[in-house]
């Protein structure tokens, strides 16, 4: 598979690695604990990778630090953390749609039509699971969008051995 990556400087700070770039490039799933978030900061977070696949760093020079083959002209990649919305993950349908199957299954035909919810109901069980998603099963990773290429200058390497 080959991916576009638009070659960019390094941005100085998340924000600036936001606003830069045409859309979302590559897409990666990463382990938040393993890369070190906390998952408090509600600010754009830029994570980087050495192999546009494994973003563990939040800072180039931690990438630098963790990798002693990267040298002056080398291709990194960095990108913005997305969090996983519990949305995604389960919501009122996939509640609602399970029980019409198990009723189903229990006795047939007959339980063609139910659970029959009003959308209050529906709005209330969303609301009930994304607060059950945050307190006890809140996603440990995150994806990764907007992926760009950064070119390993001279800069990036001052004041470490090569």
């Amino acid at each position: 598979m080959t991916t576009q990556n638009e070659k960019s400087p390094t941005p100085k700070q998340a924000s600036e690695a936001a606003n830069s770039g045409a859309g979302p490039v590559r897409e990666a799933i990463v382990d938040a604990n393993a890369a070190g978030s906390n998952g408090t900061s509600s600010k754009v977070q830029t994570v980087w990778s050495s192999n546009n696949e494994d973003f563990t760093c939040y800072e180039l020079d931690e990438l630098l630090d963790m990798h002693d083959d990267l040298t002056i002209g080398a291709i990194v990649y960095f990108g913005d953390v997305a969090p996983i919305p519990t949305k995604h993950l389960c919501d009122a349908d996939d509640v609602i749609d399970l029980m019409g199957e198990r009723a189903y299954d229990e006795v047939g035909e007959y339980a063609d039509g139910y659970p029959d919810v009003t959308s209050e109901a529906k709005a209330e069980l969303n609301a009930l699971l994304a607060r059950w998603i945050e307190k006890h099963a809140k996603p440990t990773f995150y994806r990764v969008i907007n992926v760009r290429e950064h070119i390993i200058t001279a800069a990036d390497m001052e004041g470490r051995d090569q």
